[in-house]
């Protein structure tokens, strides 16, 4: 028989996007699956729309539960789940109707803990308009876990956790921690620890998920009043993945150290972008300062590109604006 694919879908609100989600799930090429949709204390018709869904299909299996968030209903997922390999689906997106056979075809061929592949984003579901990932994707080849993360740590390797289909194993034999009550960074949280503990890695450059960029999305309704709370669960995260590398993979600890720097430098150039009125610019200013003293040694491993956004942030702090977004731009085409 053909190993079981356990899919977990976490749900919240999104009434209007389930039915394409759980549409493209349960017509895969490949059949053997498990399907767990975790309704995460959804106040819309999510809920009713889930059980209509297990009616329809025995190998869905919808769990109800307090909001706990987007980690702790990957968690309930995945403490629930029976397959030999877990793939994640978040309930807005969807995927290729042949993306777990291609997957399982890369698992079994090569033998590997966790096969990572390609994405489309849409910004209209309507009409759908495909776009591929902005970053280039990584040559189709078989690597160690530790190459991975260190690829993830030096920017080369996004962490949606959504693109990756991971051995069971992975979870049941790890310390994997899922960050719950995190709103911002959690795939970060969660990529960094699965790749730190896989043997190997497969990079299957295929684009087999779809995802959907909507305005309301957690991602996008970043405000200025919930903006203070997504820093500080940046920053935890980012504390996360500093001790966890400083344990595991002391060899990294400076290209962690940049890449932390790196990223803080990007989320607050966004805020910055607002010119809003917002009392918590000025504090994230002088952490960033005091991780620029702490860490700046080791920017020169972030690349060229890299070091050329710092300096076009570090102007916008400085109101250089004019200079900022003129190098902004130049460096944005590049990439």
């Amino acid at each position: 028989m053909k190993p079981l694919v356990s899919i977990i879908v976490p749900v919240f609100n999104v009434e209007k996007f389930l039915d394409k989600c759980i549409s493209s799930i349960v017509s895969q090429t490949y059949s053997h699956l498990e399907i767990i949709v975790v309704d995460d204390g959804s106040t819309d018709s999510s809920p009713e729309k889930c059980d209509q869904w297990a009616e329809k299909d025995e190998r869905i299996r919808v769990l109800h539960q307090e909001n706990k968030g987007l980690p702790g209903a990957r968690e309930t997922g995945v403490c629930s789940s029976t397959g030999e390999y877990v793939l994640f689906v978040d309930s807005d997106d969807w995927i290729a109707e042949r993306s777990v056979e291609l997957l399982m075809e890369c698992a079994i061929s090569s033998n590997v803990d966790i096969v990572y592949f390609d994405f489309n984003r849409v910004s209209d579901i309507e009409d759908v308009s495909v776009h591929n990932a902005r970053d280039g994707f990584p040559d189709e080849r078989r690597v160690s876990g530790s190459e991975a993360l260190q690829m993830l740590l030096n920017g080369k390797l996004g962490w949606n956790i959504w693109r990756m289909m991971i051995r069971s194993t992975v979870f049941e034999n790890s310390d994997v921690v899922f960050p719950i009550g995190v709103m911002m960074g959690e795939d970060l949280d969660l990529s960094y620890q699965v790749l730190g503990y896989a043997k190997s890695v497969y990079f299957l450059p295929y684009s087999l998920y779809y995802y959907y960029d909507r305005p309301s999305s957690s991602v996008n309704t970043v405000t200025m009043k919930t903006r203070d709370k997504a820093m500080s669960d940046l920053m935890i995260v980012y504390g996360n993945l500093e001790k966890y590398i400083a344990s595991y993979y002391p060899e990294f600890v400076n290209l962690c150290n940049a890449m932390v720097v790196t990223q803080f430098f990007s989320y607050l150039s966004e805020i910055i972008a607002k010119r809003e009125n917002d009392p918590s610019v000025k504090r994230w200013k002088n952490m960033l300062r005091l991780r620029i003293l702490q860490y700046g040694h080791g920017l020169s491993l972030m690349g060229k590109k890299n070091l050329i956004r710092i300096f076009v942030v570090w102007s916008k702090i400085l109101w250089i604006h004019p200079i900022a977004c003129f190098f902004y731009k130049r460096v944005e085409k590049s990439r």
